[in-house]
């Protein structure tokens, strides 16, 4: 099993099942920055789940503070068979699309 971390500059990727990916991103939700994405076959691909890390949790519990929801999100994702499949990523400004990506992954 391997772990990829997914790239604009790479988006035609091979590999095996069982293979992971990542996609990391900066995440303001409150501002309006945020990102989203959609897998033509979850036969083949899996989404595994999602991770945010704060910058300052600590002042997340505070009331009327701003700008405590700053973070880095990370999607993660895993073959599950033999396919190809599209993962299409989109980075978001209050819900417009600012960057979309499209990778296609084959699973040998």
């Amino acid at each position: 099993m391997k772990t990829f971390s997914l790239l604009p500059s790479n988006t035609d990727i091979k590999a095996e099942v069982g293979d992971e990916f990542t996609y990391t991103f900066n995440e303001h939700v409150s501002v309006g920055f945020t990102a989203e994405f959609d897998i033509e076959d979850e036969n083949v691909l899996r989404h595994k789940g999602t991770n945010t890390n704060y910058e300052t949790p600590e002042r997340m519990v505070e009331p009327g503070i701003t700008g405590a929801d700053s973070a880095q999100t990370t999607f993660y994702f895993e073959t599950k068979s033999k396919g190809t499949t599209l993962l299409i990523i989109r980075n978001l400004f209050r819900m417009d699309i600012e960057s979309e990506y499209r990778f296609r992954i084959t699973v040998l």
